[in-house]
């Protein structure tokens, strides 16, 4: 019976699932992209072309400028001559903090560190300069293609130009290093692009091609969204998984639900890409630009309660999402992957406050982020707990419980791989603020006192949760993916 079991096990093991074949899809972060530090960028350029960069005529011209690039961190110092730099983005274009395009090819010069371009972004919209990078973190934890960041400080002949995220270019060499390969189409896609009628895939103004652009051929393109808007029928769910990577969709849907991104495909039909992976004959779905995510609200929604269960935009036609989840094992599938980001959803906690104290002395000096949405330095302190302007409805933390508390009550409402709650209690309660007694099997939990804040302890073989510190007096919860439970500290 044993040598049976292992043989089951072996062949198990020989057929691998998509999930356990995508676990690695990202690649670790190299030397530019170093956590825990801000790298710091120095361009030297004419000073005109910096005027045009800073305070141009017209924003909207995507024109290079040449320039001396000093790149350092802990791993690299290196000076790159000449590089081009522009503006890019869409409605930040019009901030008076700039987002900037660095291309290393540009004026004939090499990849840097396989690297064609930097994205420098201001985030200016985020009083907290996290919710991207923190976003981009969930994407990665859940093997979702997702790009590498990092925190620079950034100056323009010699003028401090503020904290920027260096973000990832999504382009060939992207979908290569996922991939492993970038012979395939690699669509962005922008605001109305829908994906409900092929009469779109060749339309460049919300789908554009950016490779293999001479030969443009968009057939398969074409098929996918022909497939998408098709009758379901019982062939449709084999059908879709064969020329889509579904399974890698509804883990980007379970993220792109739990941080609020309604500026993605779901809700607002905006910043997508579509490649066409060589490799394994299907498309792949990559997110991008997740700044309006943890709080940021422009349209009058409260992201914290959005009904998981119809996260997508009802008044649109968004079929990628709705004709997907009309399937009873996507469904079941995309529930799952709540749950699993759930399991961590606080473990996310530690590196936003990281990341908030890395850039928070050199926040007090950025002179840029002050021009935007009456951005100040007292905002930015606040901004982990408290909104800012109108369209900051919530601070980051305060985002992350209340999201988490609405979430557990939805998933728990779903028809389709409910949770089965374990009868879990503690005792004494209240307790000493020493120790109490966990009753029952939770699968991962954490403990939180009233505020939020994460209590450190440990786990005894019987089950007693030793407190770090003894605990204050007071009310706290303890959390798994399934419920909460209070418990109170008397003395």
């Amino acid at each position: 019976m044993i040598k049976l079991h292992f043989i089951v096990a072996i062949l198990f093991a020989l057929v691998l699932s998509e999930e356990s074949y995508c676990q690695n899809i990202n690649p670790a972060n190299n030397k530019v992209f170093v956590q825990n530090e801000v790298s710091i960028i120095k361009l030297t350029l004419n000073e005109t072309d910096k005027q045009n960069l800073v305070f141009p005529d017209d924003p909207s011209i995507d024109q290079y400028y040449p320039a001396e690039l000093h790149f350092k961190n802990s791993l690299i110092d290196t000076v790159l001559n000449p590089i081009g730099i522009r503006i890019r983005g869409n409605t930040s274009r019009a901030s008076y903090k700039k987002s900037f395009k660095i291309d290393f090819k540009e004026y004939g010069g090499e990849q840097f560190y396989k690297l064609k371009k930097f994205n420098l972004k201001p985030n200016n919209n985020d009083p907290s300069f996290i919710r991207e990078p923190l976003s981009w973190s969930v994407y990665t934890r859940m093997n979702v293609s997702a790009a590498r960041t990092n925190f620079v400080e950034l100056y323009m002949n010699n003028e401090f130009m503020g904290v920027y995220l260096n973000c990832e270019n999504i382009d060939d060499e992207f979908v290569d290093r996922r991939y492993g390969n970038e012979a395939g189409n690699l669509y962005k896609c922008t605001w109305g692009a829908d994906l409900s009628s092929s009469n779109d895939a060749y339309n460049d103004w919300n789908i554009e091609l950016k490779t293999n652009e001479e030969e443009n051929d968009r057939f398969g393109l074409i098929k996918f969204i022909d497939l998408l808007n098709a009758p379901q029928n019982d062939e449709w769910e084999s059908e879709i998984e064969a020329i889509f990577n579904v399974d890698n969709y509804l883990r980007q849907l379970a993220v792109e639900s739990m941080i609020g991104h309604w500026d993605g495909y779901s809700f607002n039909t905006n910043n997508y890409y579509l490649y066409e992976d060589s490799a394994s004959g299907r498309i792949q779905f990559i997110p991008y630009d997740l700044d309006n995510t943890w709080g940021i609200d422009w349209i009058g929604y409260d992201w914290t309660t959005k009904d998981l269960n119809n996260w997508y935009n009802s008044t649109m036609n968004v079929p990628l999402t709705s004709q997907l989840l009309r399937i009873d094992a996507f469904k079941t599938k995309y529930v799952s992957y709540l749950k699993e980001v759930m399991a961590f959803w606080f473990d996310l906690e530690e590196e936003a406050v990281n990341n908030f104290e890395l850039v928070k002395p050199l926040v007090e000096y950025d002179y840029y982020y002050t021009g935007s949405f009456g951005n100040n330095y007292d905002g930015f302190l606040a901004s982990l707990y408290s909104p800012f302007a109108n369209h900051v409805k919530y601070g980051v933390l305060d985002y992350m419980n209340k999201r988490y508390e609405s979430a557990v009550v939805q998933v728990t409402a779903m028809k389709k791989n409910t949770f089965s709650y374990s009868d879990i209690s503690l005792y004494p309660n209240p307790c000493n603020g020493q120790r109490i007694t966990l009753k029952g099997k939770a699968e991962g939990f954490a403990l939180f006192d009233i505020q939020g804040n994460k209590v450190i302890y440990t786990l005894s073989s019987n089950n007693e949760i030793i407190f770090k510190s003894k605990l204050a007096q007071g009310v706290y919860i303890l959390r798994t993916h399934e419920k909460q439970v209070k418990f109170t500290v008397a003395y």
